[in-house]
């Protein structure tokens, strides 16, 4: 019934948007025009006023300013006489839905700007819906799915090769995925290395999100990822101190504790912990645990990490922050540890 300004891919069908500019002001006639001036792209209805603009923080410097939607399906505008690829404006900043490759997840923080995917109202209203894909900064950062303001799903903090929660893997011959973590930025994006294969990574209105490719021999989406898929993956499934065994769902409490009589409180300790007197007992195969409350150093080892924590009361866990190249840095958890998975042991984990 409304009309918007989209972008989708040119040769598959059905038809698959991946980005809409005017997703919060549809047209409500036939009319609509978009125009290109200094100040970037503008879209108007039938009276001539802005239903959607492009906001550029900066002015072309020059009358000849280009709109040019490129082939990794990123729309820019740009300098037209300018010698370098420096865009004064890009889609890909703005992610409505989906992340192509190429498109970043996370925060610039010297603009104060978050990168992130959110779904549909529904199937036929591109608005913002309820689930949105974020990278959480607060402790270590780590990446969740979030239904409003609550985590629904925890893909966890990167850990060198992949995400902690997910088992999507930058090791895979035809995706590369990076994290970057400095001052300036952080984010996560990923690349597809065959360029003649069409991956998405897109947020559903049903409280998914998907990783899809394209297959062309059956003219249709092919889901090769998609979380949550199994009851460990909704958020704190277990409670506190508890682990959540995917190969059988079930809630196990660490070793130590005992289940809260509220069970949905997850496990108590049993004993009071005498800080120079305890130590650890190693779990492997594990999502490590929410990290919104954790601390992070990239400089200490495995063995400095140790000490750290035994020289806290309040610590309860570590876990190398790094697992590539044999391991490095320190994660450190303090008090209750929340959402602990158990991955088969043939998947993964740390």
């Amino acid at each position: 019934k409304s009309r918007y300004l989209g972008i989708w891919y040119y040769n598959i069908n059905p038809r698959t948007m991946v980005w809409v500019a005017n997703r919060e002001a549809p047209l409500n006639t036939t009319s609509g025009v978009l125009k290109l001036s200094d100040q970037g792209l503008v879209l108007v209805n039938g009276t001539n006023n802005i239903v959607w603009s492009s906001n550029m923080s900066t002015t072309a410097e020059t009358e000849n300013t280009i709109a040019q939607l490129l082939d990794s399906g990123n729309l820019v505008v740009k300098d037209g006489n300018s010698e370098y690829e420096h865009y004064l404006w890009q889609s890909f900043d703005h992610p409505c839905d989906t992340l192509l490759p190429g498109m970043k997840l996370g925060w610039n923080l010297e603009k104060g700007e978050e990168w992130f995917p959110s779904s549909w109202k529904s199937a036929d209203d591109p608005g913002q819906g309820e689930y949105s894909f974020k990278i959480d900064r607060r402790g270590f950062p780590q990446a969740v799915l979030l239904k409003g303001t609550t985590i629904s799903t925890r893909f966890g903090p990167w850990n060198g090769f992949y995400f902690s929660g997910s088992l999507i893997d930058s090791r895979s011959p035809d995706v590369q995925i990076e994290f970057v973590l400095t001052k300036k930025e952080t984010f996560s994006q990923f690349q597809a290395l065959k360029k003649s294969l069409s991956y998405r990574f897109w947020v559903t209105t049903k409280r998914n999100a998907l990783v899809s490719l394209w297959e062309s021999q059956v003219s249709d989406w092919h889901t090769l990822y998609t979380q949550p898929s199994s009851p460990c993956e909704y958020y704190g499934k277990c409670g506190a101190n508890s682990v959540c065994n995917a190969n059988n769902p079930r809630c196990t409490c660490l070793d130590g504790f005992v289940a809260h009589i509220n069970r949905s409180m997850g496990c108590v300790r049993t004993i009071r912990l005498t800080c120079n007197k305890d130590g650890f007992r190693r779990y492997t195969g594990m999502v490590l645990p929410d990290t919104s409350s954790s601390w992070y150093d990239r400089n200490l080892n495995l063995q400095q990490c140790k000490d750290l924590c035994l020289q806290n009361c309040s610590c309860t866990a570590y876990a190398n922050l790094d697992i590539s190249g044999g391991g490095s840095g320190c994660l450190l958890w303090y008090h209750d540890l929340i959402d602990l998975r158990h991955y088969p042991q043939a998947q993964g984990g740390q």
